[in-house]
C-alpha cells in the first residue's frame, strides 16, 4: 500500500478490523528502525520569510566548509523542490514505471467500502490535493481498481494508502539490488543525505499502465500519471 501526505483529523473514529491489521503492523516498522543519528544539524533558509526553502546541515562542518556548501546548493536550486509547483519530474526518456503484469492473471476490482462521513472529507480533501498537482486522472473504463485505505496512526492523524495488494500479486518482482551503503562510502571523509521531495512521484507512469493503478474515490475513478508508492517494483524503478 502507499501513502502520500498526512491529513489532520476531523475526529477520532472506532477502527475497523483491517485498519486495527494495518496500524500494528505500521507500529512493528516502527519499533524496528534504527535510532537517529547523533550528528546534529543546523537549519539555513534559502528562500525568504513567505517562501522559505529549509536545508539541515551538519552543526560539526567548519564554517568555510559550511558557507562553501551553501553557495554550492544556491547555484544549483533550480534541481531542489520544496512544494508540487517546484516539481519538474523526470524526464520521461530517462525512466518511466511500467507494469509487468502476468497474461494469464484476470484483473480485479475491489469491492467499493464505505467510510465515516470525517473520513470521508479527509479522503476528498486528499484527492482534490492530487488531482490539482496532477498526480492524478480521471479513468471512464479501467480493468483494475483499488479502494483507498485511511490508515489512523498514533498521533491521531489519518494516513491516506492505496490497496494495490492484487494488482502486486500479478507483477512478478524486480530483484534489483539495493546498493551496500558500506561499500559506497568507505573511504570518503563524510556523506550527504538528500531527501527527494516526492521522490516516487517525480517518475512518470508509461501511458498504457496508468489505468491499471485505478483508485476509486469519493470523486469518481482516478488513475495515477505518476509512479504511486506501494506498487511492488517501484522501489527497483526508483534506484535504477
Amino acid at each position: 500500500m502507499t501513502s502520500s501526505s498526512q491529513l489532520e483529523p476531523a475526529e477520532t473514529v472506532d477502527e475497523e478490523p483491517w485498519a486495527q491489521q494495518l496500524n500494528l503492523q505500521w507500529e512493528k516498522r516502527v519499533e524496528l528502525r534504527e535510532p537517529p543519528t547523533e550528528d546534529k544539524v543546523i537549519q539555513v533558509n534559502l528562500g525568504s520569510q513567505d517562501h522559505p526553502k529549509p536545508i539541515f546541515i551538519s552543526e560539526r562542518l567548519s564554517l568555510i566548509e559550511k558557507e562553501e556548501l551553501i553557495m554550492l546548493i544556491k547555484e544549483y536550486i533550480d534541481v531542489f523542490a520544496w512544494s508540487y509547483e517546484d516539481m519538474l519530474g523526470l524526464d520521461p526518456q530517462v525512466a518511466m514505471h511500467r507494469l509487468n503484469i502476468k497474461p494469464d492473471i484476470k484483473p480485479v476490482k475491489q469491492q467499493q467500502r464505505q467510510f465515516c462521513p470525517n473520513i470521508m472529507e479527509a479522503i476528498e480533501a486528499k484527492v482534490h490535493k492530487l488531482i490539482a498537482c496532477g498526480f492524478i486522472r480521471e479513468e471512464q473504463h479501467p480493468d483494475w481498481v483499488a479502494n483507498i485505505v485511511p490508515v489512523l496512526k498514533k498521533n491521531g492523524k489519518i494516513w491516506i494508502c492505496i490497496d494495490f495488494r492484487d494488482l502486486n500479486t500479478a507483477c512478478p518482482k524486480d530483484e534489483f539490488p539495493l546498493p551496500i551503503t558500506e561499500d559506497n562510502t568507505c573511504g570518503f571523509e563524510r556523506m550527504s543525505f538528500m531527501d527527494g521531495f516526492q521522490g516516487y512521484n517525480q517518475i512518470k507512469m508509461y501511458p498504457d499502465d496508468e489505468k491499471h493503478t485505478s483508485i476509486r474515490t469519493p470523486l469518481g475513478v482516478y488513475c495515477y500519471t505518476v509512479m504511486p508508492f506501494g506498487l511492488k517494483n517501484a522501489g527497483a524503478t526508483y534506484r535504477g
